[in-house]
């Protein structure tokens, strides 16, 4: 049998604690996946904290009336299959390990462009600024980005309307334009 700590989770930005108004399950408890173990208020919103998962309830780490901290364990429940502890603790992981969402972020950022139906040019940056800036988010690097901006603008045909803003082009030039930040 393995035992999982119930947290309780995070509501919000500005949320940073709850008080437990009522316990719906009492230890011994069956406790089926996403079935609301205790209800708790914070001065934004009432609500219920489910379990991820199926096991039994064998301690309440605080009474009715406490405040606890997001993060903090509320409950331990016992789960019969260590299978199913592991799977939250990978899912959990996942969320949780920065190094890995940073790496996705770099791949996203350096292999996917995005094209917007709409084309969403910054109207305050000629249609060349609008291009290197994107790269520049990537690279942190003016020059280069500057330099790949003007050989994309150059193959997109719009090398002279590089320095023109988004309301002075036609709407194919900032169609062309668009694509052409998603390609950098």
């Amino acid at each position: 049998m393995s035992k999982f700590e119930l947290k309780l989770p995070k509501m919000g930005e500005s949320v940073a604690e709850a008080t437990i108004t009522s316990w719906l399950k009492e230890i011994g408890d069956q406790i089926e996946i996403d079935e609301a173990v205790l209800e708790i208020a914070t001065d934004k919103v009432d609500t219920e904290v489910p379990c991820e998962f199926e096991g039994v309830l064998i301690e309440k780490c605080f009474n009715v009336d406490d405040v606890v901290q997001v993060g903090q364990t509320i409950a331990i429940i016992e789960v019969s299959s260590s299978d199913s502890v592991e799977e939250i603790k990978d899912s959990k992981e996942i969320v949780t390990n920065v190094e890995e969402t940073t790496k996705n972020d770099k791949i996203r950022s350096s292999k996917i462009g995005i094209i917007y139906q709409q084309n969403n040019l910054l109207p305050d940056f000629t249609a060349l600024e609008n291009i290197y800036l994107a790269g520049l988010a990537l690279t942190n690097d003016k020059k280069n980005s500057i330099n790949r901006a003007k050989k994309i603008i150059k193959t997109m045909g719009l090398l002279s309307r590089e320095s023109h803003f988004p309301p002075e082009l036609s709407g194919g030039e900032m169609q062309r334009i668009a694509m052409a930040r998603a390609i950098i």
